[in-house]
């Protein structure tokens, strides 16, 4: 294994590794954030969802997940600049119709499938961009769009000023259409154009942010800061806004300035990060399964819920995060799934 990681780390770019493990942490953290909120959500466990709501729910709804959804967008704006800039993007047809196919057609697959095996069968929901999890690959595709459109104002000056707007239009919240997730994008188009920014000038950001000593600084500021007003996921207020805008950068600039023999040891994370896109799909359907009333007929799920406050959720968590990753894993064996996730 050693030796593997080692000729891979050779053979890619630093970059990429920064931007693999961050992705394999943010799927942690979102994979979590779902099954932990589940343990007090009204269906599955309604004589401890006051005692589960007490303990996780801070934590849970708004410390990492606030980064971590954030940081899925940062990073495909990131990459999707890199591809800008090498001339790898040459048409906005071609760049259209390749993110349809990578990410509209799955959408409408997957939420279909969701539909077919379970009671949740919204087709105006689907329509509109926002079916269950999967709303997320809608408003990526219309992030993908607009930054074509932006590209050529790659100057300081332009950055900041649609950096100021789109964080402006962030916390006015959605009031565009719902037409295939086209709402979403007031609230999350910004990380995605930061996430831009930081490639076009991340040798001037990363300077700046190591000469004052920032990135635990801004990481030790969010924490307080949501310890003491915490701001739940959905909800926005600009000081919230900002104090995540510190988090990300700063946990992109620890990551993305970490030694070769540091990013070795994290090859786990990098491997981890080729299944990210699959274990986000899975996860949510997979784990109502894991404690739906069936799966509390067969197990005492209930008792140990009750009995467990801390290993309960976290053998949900790993229960879901593994078979995820295992039907990911199983998917990319295939044609169809190479076509999909791949």
């Amino acid at each position: 294994m050693h030796e593997f990681a080692h000729k891979y780390f050779k053979m890619k770019k630093t970059f990429f590794t920064d931007v693999a493990v961050l992705r394999s942490l943010s799927i942690m953290v979102v994979v979590a954030f779902h099954t932990t909120g589940m343990m007090y959500a009204d269906a599955h466990f309604p004589a401890t969802k006051a005692l589960y709501h007490s303990i996780y729910c801070t934590f849970n709804q708004c410390l990492l997940i606030n980064v971590a959804m954030p940081m899925f967008v940062f990073l495909s704006g990131y990459l999707f600049h890199y591809q800008l800039l090498r001339g790898r993007v040459t048409s906005f047809v071609g760049m259209v119709r390749k993110k349809a196919l990578h990410i509209l057609v799955p959408y409408f697959v997957f939420s279909l499938v969701m539909m077919s095996t379970t009671a949740n069968v919204n087709i105006i929901s689907l329509l509109r961009g926002g079916y269950w999890h999967l709303w997320f690959l809608p408003m990526l595709f219309w992030c993908f769009v607009v930054s074509y459109v932006l590209r050529r104002l790659a100057r300081p000056i332009c950055c900041v000023a649609i950096l100021i707007a789109t964080f402006g239009l962030s916390l006015c919240g959605k009031f565009l259409p719902q037409i295939m997730g086209l709402h979403n994008i007031t609230v999350w188009y910004c990380w995605f154009f930061l996430g831009g920014a930081a490639f076009l000038f991340k040798e001037q950001i990363t300077s700046f942010m190591h000469r004052y000593r920032l990135p635990w600084l801004l990481v030790l500021g969010y924490v307080v800061l949501t310890v003491f007003v915490p701001v739940p996921y959905g909800e926005r207020t600009w000081f919230a806004t900002l104090a995540q805008v510190g988090a990300v950068l700063a946990l992109w600039q620890v990551f993305h300035t970490l030694r070769p023999a540091a990013m070795q040891r994290l090859y786990p994370l990098v491997w981890l990060s080729r299944y990210s896109y699959g274990v986000y799909i899975f996860h949510n359907w997979l784990a109502v399964y894991l404690i739906s009333s069936t799966a509390q007929r067969l197990l005492p799920l209930a008792a140990w819920a009750e009995a467990h406050v801390v290993l309960f959720p976290l053998g949900f968590f790993l229960a879901t995060f593994l078979l995820s990753l295992a039907c990911s894993w199983a998917l990319l064996k295939t044609r169809v799934g190479k076509y999909l996730i791949g």
